[in-house]
């Protein structure tokens, strides 16, 4: 998992020391949500990774980008933590499902989108709905 502060192009990778302190500290302070959205973003990048299209031998040399996922959590100050997930690849956002292609994303339509965007919005309740339980069951 990866750590990131702040958001958009000011953001910056925690490493090292420093982002195995802050990991501790947020795990202690809540657990239940961290390891919620760490389960839910392994799910989508599983899933994106199993369906992603490799570009066809005849087209040219696939770049690779099925392996490029990278998922973690972003501390935005003064108090927000969100987890993402996103393809390193430069180009990934503009990758679209073509006539033949391994996949199974629609032909014409963005691949990022259909197996990472809409998978993490509709975790999303899903996720609100399992750390509202995992707390009932803390609470009880």
């Amino acid at each position: 998992m990866r750590l990131r502060y702040g958001k958009g192009k000011g953001s910056v990778e925690v490493t090292g020391e420093l982002k195995t302190l802050i990991l501790k500290g947020l795990r202690n302070t809540d657990k239940i949500l961290l390891d919620s959205v760490e389960k839910h973003l392994s799910k989508i990048e599983e899933a994106a990774k199993k369906d992603w299209p490799v570009r066809q031998k005849k087209y040219g040399n696939s770049e690779d980008s099925k392996h490029k996922f990278s998922k973690g959590f972003r501390v935005i100050p003064p108090s927000t933590v969100e987890g993402f997930i996103r393809n390193m690849a430069p180009y990934a956002f503009a990758i679209k499902a073509g006539k033949g292609s391994s996949t199974s994303v629609k032909e014409g339509k963005r691949v990022a989108e259909e197996l990472v965007f809409k998978p993490t919005r509709e975790a999303a309740q899903a996720l609100v709905e399992e750390i509202a339980n995992a707390l009932m069951e803390e609470l009880k």
